[in-house]
């Protein structure tokens, strides 16, 4: 469980800022871009993907010890970045 919250942690902390940017920017707006629209759409996977764990992660979040805290501290940096 650690792991896979460290794991969590390092792809918010490196890639969250660019899925979110690339969820909210709409595609389309200035001809035909191929590689952008993948990105969108990898995106827009990864944005559902992390929004799904996202609730499994404030269910968990309460569970005592460092897997709790594990779990909090994604929480918490979930809320940051893809909000």
């Amino acid at each position: 469980m650690t792991t896979g919250c460290n794991t969590l942690k390092l792809i918010l902390k490196h890639f969250g800022h660019v899925i979110k940017n690339n969820v909210q920017s709409p595609v389309g707006t200035f001809g035909v871009d191929i590689t952008r629209e993948e990105r969108y759409k990898k995106s827009v996977k990864c944005h559902e993907v992390l929004q799904k764990l996202r609730t499994l992660m404030s269910k968990k979040q309460s569970m005592p010890g460092s897997v709790g805290s594990a779990f909090r501290e994604v929480t918490t940096l979930m809320q940051s970045t893809l909000d």
